[in-house]
């Protein structure tokens, strides 16, 4: 049989516990966003003028860790597809030495079959392994992230 004081005791020793546990938990769930933010990242970003005035920049970043794992066999190809209305002008491919590997982009500008104002962005960064990458697209001061793999295809629309 269980004396009342031993009870008492379960149950503040339970509370102490339950007291202890609750923000570890917490922390826990915390603890991939905290990181992520203390990670460095590095890119590199073309820049587009649009025939309808606004400038876009593609600004695709990666864990700087991670840069040497990047394939500089080939540019990083960065396609982007306008309204078949709209033409638009490569005003900068971005090309950066990062002390291991040289990356520089190559954009490719198409048409599309839509009328709509909003523009496609597809990529990929090939590299020996596997890590997150960012895409910023940013239009006239707006920027859309679309995040992604390396070794896989990142694509997104984004509204102008």
């Amino acid at each position: 049989m269980v004396r009342p004081e031993e009870t008492q005791a379960r149950r503040g020793t339970r509370r102490w516990l339950i007291r202890a546990i609750v923000p570890v938990l917490a922390l826990a769930a915390l603890l991939p966003s905290m990181v992520s933010a203390w990670m460095s990242w590095s890119g590199i970003d073309p820049v587009l003028k649009l025939s309808t005035g606004e400038k876009v920049s593609i600004y695709l970043e990666w864990p700087t860790e991670m840069t040497c794992s990047i394939d500089d066999d080939d540019k990083i190809d960065v396609e982007v597809t306008l309204p078949r209305n709209v033409k638009a002008k490569v005003l900068f491919e971005s090309s950066d030495y990062f002390g291991c590997v040289r990356l520089k982009t190559d954009t490719d500008v198409e048409q599309g079959e839509w009328r709509a104002d909003k523009l496609k962005v597809e990529t990929r960064i090939k590299a020996k392994k596997n890590f997150p990458v960012n895409v910023h697209v940013t239009v006239d001061g707006d920027t859309t992230i679309i995040n992604g793999r390396s070794n896989s295809k990142i694509s997104g629309t984004v509204q102008y």
